[in-house]
């Protein structure tokens, strides 16, 4: 092991020193000071005198030389690791007090290093976190070295001191120390500080009260817990801090500790840091279109669903605020409708979104950049503990999932927005789904509502496509089980399709056998407006959205003879977008239909799940009652 230690001052290094240290004798020592400009104060500090750093090497140069020096001795680890996409050298170095300074300096000269090795490359640090027990005032180096009665100089000091606290770190603590934990840790809450800075420490420290007494580990704890759960991401912090001293209760190998620790946990804690897999509804029970929920399971907390209110509200947005300032292992989503992805962008940096494949390419056609770094769904997967199973179902959404979570024998079932009555087969996905403690369902649809199946809704579209009429289409522009509809029964009718370049976009890029102009002729790219002649063209089905409302009142003053087919849900009548496309219609008198079936399941549907999955509890969302 190499023991180091420098002098700096704003970024500037002056000295270095290094001793390599093995089988309890220096085998090779280091020593540079630099001829950079000093300030007369820091030399007093520093005691570099005026003609050592007239004396001195070049900076760089004393900074690669130290560097060769660890290379030579075998502290430089031969392959790099890579943290959030930069490349890192490992180094077997440790100092008191410095590393952090030794990693600006080496950072200043392209070379970017991490310590390898538990004490961070830092004694200062290690004998803080993990000597938080011993009666000192202050972990100066000085003050630690008197407390292990260890009279060397400063630089060979370190190989004794670092045998010290490791020492000292690992035995059993006395009734004495745990007092003096406990009153260092309250003393800590009244303290303003970010608690996610002292994790490591607060965790080490509770584990070994915990070890001592129960009872002072559920009341110390219950302390902190009040006194700092209003500060910014607490929570967070503390599942860091309660993970920490599970990690150490699972390190002791004691079944009897792990049972003191799961019985000493406080009610409070139990709910953030669930100890069974739960779950916790944030929105869209009672409502349409704003789910969020979170499955949580011991440290690992995931969120399911991320997107906008279909109707906004002040409470909405207080939640969805709070949702994107948290930290999240992990963010999936059943499909890419705005209400469940549309602020997938807006989520923690670090927190990794996952969606289907097709859905994620649907969402990339027109804002490619803010979906780059959203990863797919690949079968099962582990994450953080939670197994998470998704289960590819129908719904007015091409490539929507339910989800199935799992753990320690628990699972909940996630249904998301589906559908027993559209193409694919419900039979065959009720097969494929496992029975669940809990089914989380989507509830759209009242109670008694049967809903058609496509096919019977393509029997409708053929009614009113008969005749010469032009045939106008609104509906979702990624509703991709409504288009192949309307392409089979204009097929049926023989009428040709009309798409403008945006819906042609999307439908391309989805590809496959979804009807598309690239692979189907039957379908015709038109552009709204003068230059387009729409005069003698035999009556067609145009699919329409609500942006084309002008370029569609222009159309209609040339081909009156027209019919609207609404195929949405009713509650879109009510934006005012839609409202001035409906009016263009009815102000020439062409017939508006409304030709829908629900993305959504009807009771039938969701009773057969029910039967099936044989859950013990249940939770609606997404619906009004």
């Amino acid at each position: 092991m190499i023991y180091f230690d420098l002098e700096s001052h704003l970024g500037t290094l002056y000295k270095i020193e290094a001793i390599f240290w093995e089988n309890g004798k220096p085998k090779d020592k280091f020593f540079a000071v630099t001829n950079a400009d000093m300030p007369d104060a820091v030399r007093r500090i520093t005691g570099i005198t005026h003609e050592q750093s007239l004396t001195g090497t070049d900076e760089r140069e004393t900074v690669f030389a130290f560097w060769n020096f660890l290379q030579r001795n075998h502290a430089v680890a031969p392959q790099k690791i890579v943290v959030n996409g930069k490349e890192y050298h490992k180094i077997s170095c440790i100092g008191y007090g410095v590393s952090r300074e030794l990693q600006k300096i080496f950072l200043r000269f392209g070379i970017r290093i991490v310590f390898d090795n538990e004490e961070r490359g830092d004694l200062y640090e290690y004998a803080k976190t993990y000597c938080n027990h011993l009666p000192l005032k202050s972990f100066r180096q000085s003050v630690v070295n008197r407390y292990f009665s260890i009279r060397e100089n400063e630089l060979n000091s370190l190989p004794l001191l670092h045998t010290a606290l490791i020492r000292e770190a690992t035995r059993p603590i006395t009734e004495e120390e745990c007092k003096t934990l406990v009153s260092r840790l309250t003393n800590l809450s009244a303290k303003d500080e970010d608690l996610l800075r002292s994790c490591e420490r607060i965790g080490f420290d509770l584990f070994r009260i915990l070890t001592i007494s129960e009872k002072q580990f559920t009341d110390t704890v219950s302390f902190l817990f009040e006194k700092t759960k209003t500060r910014p991401r607490a929570e967070d912090d503390w599942r860091r801090i309660v993970a920490n001293i599970e990690t150490r209760v699972k390190a002791s190998d004691s079944a009897q500790m792990m049972q003191r620790f799961e019985n000493s946990l406080p009610e409070q804690i139990r709910a953030i840091y669930p100890l069974e897999l739960s779950y916790k509804i944030l929105d869209g029970e009672g409502r349409i279109g704003a789910n969020l929920i979170e499955i949580g399971y011991r440290k690992t907390k995931l969120l399911v669903e991320c997107g906008l209110e279909l109707e906004p509200t002040e409470s909405g947005k207080a939640i969805r605020e709070n949702v994107l300032n948290s930290r999240y292992d992990a963010c999936l989503v059943s499909h890419c409708h705005a209400d469940h992805a549309g602020l997938i962008d807006k989520i923690e940096k670090k927190t990794k979104v996952y969606i289907g494949a097709t859905a994620k390419r649907i969402l990339k056609i027109t804002e490619k950049k803010k979906y780059d770094k959203v990863l797919t769904f690949n079968g099962k997967m582990n994450i953080g503990g939670i197994t998470v199973t998704p289960y590819l179902c129908d719904h007015s959404a091409m490539d929507s999932y339910m989800l199935h979570f799992s753990a320690n024998g628990k699972s909940i079932l996630y249904t998301g927005d589906f559908r027993g009555h559209g193409r694919k087969s419900y039979s065959a996905l009720l097969s494929r789904l496992p029975k669940v403690d809990i089914l989380i369902c989507e509830r759209t649809n009242p109670d008694g509502v049967k809903a058609w199946s496509e096919a019977k809704l393509q029997e409708k579209f053929e009614e009113l496509m008969r005749g010469i009429r032009d045939i106008y289409v609104l509906t979702g522009t990624m509703n991709v089980d409504r288009i192949v509809t309307i392409y089979k029964a204009s097929r049926k009718t023989r009428r040709l399709i009309l798409v403008d370049g945006t819906q042609a976009l999307r439908l391309n890029k989805i590809g496959g056998s979804i009807p598309h102009p690239h692979s189907h002729k039957e379908i015709k790219v038109v552009r709204l407006s003068a230059t387009y002649k729409f005069s003698g063209m035999q009556p067609y089905t145009m699919l329409v959205r609500s942006s084309m409302t002008d370029a569609l009142d222009k159309l209609l003053e040339t081909r009156p003879d027209a019919t609207l087919i609404y195929s949405m849900w009713s509650g879109y009548r009510e934006k005012e977008d839609i409202k001035q496309l409906l009016e263009i219609f009815e102000r020439r008198n062409c017939p508006i239909y409304t030709l829908h079936t629900s993305g959504h399941a009807d009771s039938d549907a969701i009773q057969k799940l029910i039967d099936t999955v044989k859950p013990k509890e249940i939770k609606y969302v997404h619906g009004e009652v």
